[in-house]
């Protein structure tokens, strides 16, 4: 963590950390690893790489499959860590919330690659069309709904402290329900423009409908899941 915090040489500590991973079955070196990479390497978690979300995704993925695998989580080895840092309920957050934005950089993307197509559009030229993502938005968005549910469907444990588990089941119940509603939205987006009728986004007033409806979806959503967790309860003491 020292050589990651000062910049030292990210190398050798990233071998130790997947060396305590996945020799030693270590929760915390596997929630560092998953960080680390969701961040570009600044463990900023404000602020996710959108480039590193499948390898993201796949990160807190193995973080919740060592929990799993640990027959009495978090006993011995991380009752401290996890009831101060509550990684469990950390890890189906950031998982589940990667996996949206993965969405939303798919719709955003893809979005832009027909503007910049567009004859009318005389705009600015250097959009994002995030190719890595905008083939998969249905893929992302079915994804979504099976993480967020089994989210929801995750039972209280002691070691969870009651706000905060509230807070994440209410979040992934939240998104659960924004992808559900986007997906039919999608799908009849894509076969707009697949379609072939739509050479010119900007003059195509059923995707300019369809757009509108996800983007005022996506823009409420946003509003409450920051909401969902403005007030955040003191950690009690351990027990």
């Amino acid at each position: 963590m020292c050589l990651l915090i000062r910049g030292d040489d990210d190398v050798q500590a990233i071998n130790i950390l997947e060396s305590l991973a996945y020799k030693h079955n270590d929760v915390i070196a596997a929630f560092t690893l998953a960080d680390y990479t969701a961040t570009g390497g600044t463990l900023d978690t404000t602020n996710f790489d959108e480039n590193n979300f499948d390898e993201a995704l796949r990160a807190y993925g193995r973080v919740l499959l060592l929990i799993d695998r640990h027959a009495n989580y978090p006993h011995p080895s991380f009752i401290a860590s996890e009831w101060a840092m509550q990684r469990e309920l950390e890890a189906y957050r950031t998982w589940v919330l990667i996996q949206y934005l993965r969405f939303n950089w798919a719709w955003f993307g893809l979005h832009n690659w027909h503007l910049l197509q567009s004859p009318s559009y005389k705009g600015d030229r250097n959009l994002n069309s995030w190719l890595k993502y905008n083939p998969y938005s249905i893929d992302s968005l079915k994804q979504t709904i099976e993480m967020a549910e089994r989210c929801v469907s995750l039972p209280q444990k002691r070691h969870f402290q009651p706000l905060y588990y509230q807070q994440v089941r209410s979040f992934c119940r939240l998104i659960k329900t924004t992808a559900q509603t986007l997906l039919p939205l999608e799908r009849e987006r894509l076969d707009i423009l697949n379609s072939g009728s739509c050479k010119d986004l900007l003059k195509c007033p059923d995707y300019l409908k369809v757009d509108d409806e996800m983007t005022a979806i996506i823009q409420d959503t946003d509003k409450e899941r920051f909401a969902i967790f403005e007030k955040i309860e003191a950690a009690p003491a351990a027990p």
